[in-house]
């Protein structure tokens, strides 16, 4: 949907239309999210899907040892310097733009599986490494997890929702439709921090 002078609202823009996962820049991050559609465009606005878990498994031995045991900063700011409803000089925001320290590569508590825990939504560099091959080891990740074999489509129907485990998968939206596209979200905050081994 868009305001009185053509802009969008809602969280489109750069962080919306990348690969992420859900407050990943928070300590705690979430484990669920869940969209409802309330008005949906002919043409247009669908949501993207990435498994990051079969994303992980399909990456050759050398490439796993390569990022075993990284951390890197995740931070709500990467793409978006402003924060929705929040003022920015509050505690809130203060919180916010520090963001956290969490694995390149987490494991599932529930099915013990590794998942690519990097997005390019919210993943700004890897710790301890130079700028250069923090780069080039993100770079690598966000394109490998985007690839199609990884992806699904979703394309929105009226009153639909979609319910997905925020932490093996990843998500982004598209380039705003041109009519009105309304969706409501909820998530559910994990009870642990992101770890790589249990």
């Amino acid at each position: 949907m868009k305001d009185e002078n053509g802009i969008p609202v809602g969280l489109y823009g750069k962080n919306a239309e990348v690969y992420h996962s859900d407050v990943s820049w928070g300590k705690i991050c979430n484990k669920v999210t869940f969209l409802r559609a309330k008005i949906t465009p002919t043409v247009g606005g669908d949501t993207w899907y990435a498994d990051a878990t079969t994303a992980y498994d399909d990456l050759d031995e050398n490439w796993k040892k390569r990022i075993q045991g990284l951390q890197a900063h995740y931070t709500y700011l990467k793409f978006r310097p402003w924060v929705p409803g929040v003022e920015d000089k509050s505690e809130v925001f203060a919180d916010i733009a520090e963001g956290s320290i969490h694995p390149v590569v987490a494991i599932h508590r529930l099915t013990k599986k590794k998942m690519i825990f990097a997005n390019e939504g919210h993943t700004d560099y890897i710790v301890g490494v130079s700028k250069e091959e923090s780069d080039e080891i993100l770079d690598y990740l966000f394109k490998h997890v985007d690839s199609e074999k990884y992806r699904y489509i979703h394309r929105w129907k009226p009153f639909e929702a979609v319910l997905w485990d925020n932490r093996a998968l990843h998500h982004r939206a598209t380039d705003p439709p041109e009519e009105d596209r309304y969706l409501v979200r909820t998530t559910v905050i994990d009870d642990y921090e992101p770890v790589e081994e249990l």
